[in-house]
């Protein structure tokens, strides 16, 4: 009888085969005596997927154990913003290592008020900013706003990994009552030295008329 043992010296589980992995994604408020309004945020918080936390990882099963790309991959966990406490250990069972991936949900939704005034002018806004949408990986911004006379909106929309790709695609338009602008990104990330290219285009179309002070 083999009995598995948590590996924490590399080494040991290198040269050997990955076997499963397993993906364990906790609450934004983790804990034994999470209660009250703790419990009902993590309730109404739509968890990270499993698979958008395995997209992330370099490495598969059947893959030979490499501590180089076990720790790339948690590098690339690390980036995203809507993750935190990143931990990756290995379980080593005779000629095989079990992978388990640990991560901890953010809260990403956050609404956006704002009113000021002063010297005869008005300043106000509201919106939101989501930056996970659905546990997708996914942003989403939406801005109404209005400034010394001035009405403004603004959409922003970006995907890390656009159509399941490793290619980022990032949408954005603002309108104003002096103007449009519009902006479209797209390109691949150098995400981890295990890549070995990256490029990146935009366009930015505006129709924008501006303002000139004179003293």
């Amino acid at each position: 009888l083999v009995i598995p043992s948590v590996c924490n010296a590399a080494e040991q589980s290198e040269k050997k085969v990955i076997r499963e992995i397993k993906i364990l994604i906790n609450d934004v408020f983790a804990g034994d005596n999470v209660s009250g309004i703790y419990s009902i945020a993590n309730g109404l918080k739509v968890n990270t997927k499993e698979d958008i936390v395995a997209r992330e990882l370099l490495f598969k099963p059947g893959d030979k154990y490499d501590s180089f790309v076990v720790q790339e991959s948690a590098r690339n966990l690390r980036s995203l913003p809507f993750l935190r406490e990143i931990n990756i250990t290995e379980v080593v069972d005779g000629e095989f290592v079990d992978i388990v991936v640990s991560v901890q949900d953010v809260w990403t939704l956050f609404p956006v008020v704002s009113l000021s005034s002063g010297s005869g002018t008005q300043s106000r806004s509201i919106g939101v900013v989501e930056g996970n949408l659905l546990g997708y990986g996914k942003r989403v911004e939406a801005l109404l706003a209005e400034d010394e006379g001035r009405r403004k909106y603004e959409m922003v929309f970006d995907d890390r990994r656009f159509l399941g790709s490793l290619q980022r695609f990032s949408l954005a338009h603002f309108e104003r009552s002096d103007g449009r602008r519009s902006l479209v990104s797209w390109g691949l990330p150098f995400r981890s030295l295990v890549n070995k290219s990256a490029w990146f285009t935009e366009v930015d179309a505006s129709d924008l008329v501006g303002r000139m002070f004179t003293a």
